[in-house]
C-alpha cells in the first residue's frame, strides 16, 4: 500500500512539472498527452493483476515452533511418513498409523500431483534438498490429494540470499509457490550443513 502512494505522489508531482512546462511552452501539448498516457498506463495494468497471495503465511522455523508445543512435535516428533525420494515412487515409511508427514526431494515436485490416499491425512510436508535457484513451481492448487495440508517445510541447502542470511528466502517461496484457497503456513530455514 505504501508503494502504491508513493507511486501516486510521483504521478502527481510529474503531472504538476509538465503542466507548469506547458504554460511555458505551447509545443509542449503533444509531450503532455504522451506522458499523461504513459503515467496512467503502468496503473491500469497493475491493477489487473493477481493479488499477493495472502492465503499463504511465510514464517521463519525457528520463529513459528518458539511458542507453539503442537507444531513443534508435529515437525521434529516421530510420525508415520510418506517418503518421496528422487527416481522412485512414493511409499509409507514407519508404517503405523496414517501418514501425517510427507518428505519430498525438490526434485520430485509432480509426484505430489498424484491422487493418492496415502496423502490425505498429511498435515506437514518437508521439503529437502534445495540446493540451488533452479527451484521448480510448487502448484497447491494440483495438491488435491493432501486433504489437511497446513505446513510445508523447506530447508535451504544453499546461500540463497548470497548474504548467508534468511532475509531473501521469504519472497524465493512466494515466487515459487501457487498457492490455492486454503491457507498455509510455509516455514524455512537456511541449512547449509548439508
Amino acid at each position: 500500500m505504501n508503494k502504491l502512494v508513493s507511486f501516486l505522489k510521483v504521478k502527481a508531482e510529474l503531472i504538476k512539472f509538465f503542466e507548469a512546462f506547458l504554460r511555458v511552452s505551447k509545443r509542449g501539448i503533444a509531450l503532455y498527452f504522451l506522458l499523461t498516457i504513459f503515467l496512467f498506463l503502468p496503473s491500469s495494468t497493475r491493477a489487473n493483476q493477481a493479488p499477493p497471495p495472502e492465503n499463504i503465511i511465510v514464517k521463519s522455523l525457528y520463529s513459528a515452533v518458539e511458542n507453539n508445543q503442537p507444531l513443534y512435535h508435529l515437525i521434529f516428533g516421530i510420525h508415520p511418513n510418506v517418503m518421496i525420494e528422487a527416481d522412485s515412487k512414493p511409499y509409507i515409511f514407519k508404517n503405523v498409523g496414517e501418514p501425517v508427514q510427507a518428505f519430498c526431494d525438490i526434485n520430485e515436485i509432480n509426484s505430489l500431483y498424484a491422487d493418492t490416499t496415502m496423502f490425505q491425512a498429511v498435515r506437514i510436508l518437508h521439503l529437502y534438498n534445495v540446493k540451488n535457484g533452479n527451484i521448480p513451481t510448487l502448484d497447491l492448487t494440483q495438491m488435491t490429494a493432501f486433504e489437511n495440508l497446513e505446513y510445508i517445510y523447506i530447508a535451504f541447502n544453499y546461500n540463497a540470499c548470497e548474504d548467508m542470511s534468511e532475509n531473501c528466502l521469504p519472497n524465493i517461496i512466494r515466487n515459487f509457490i501457487i498457492p490455492n484457497n486454503k491457507k498455509i503456513t510455509v516455514l524455512y530455514k537456511l541449512d547449509l550443513a548439508h
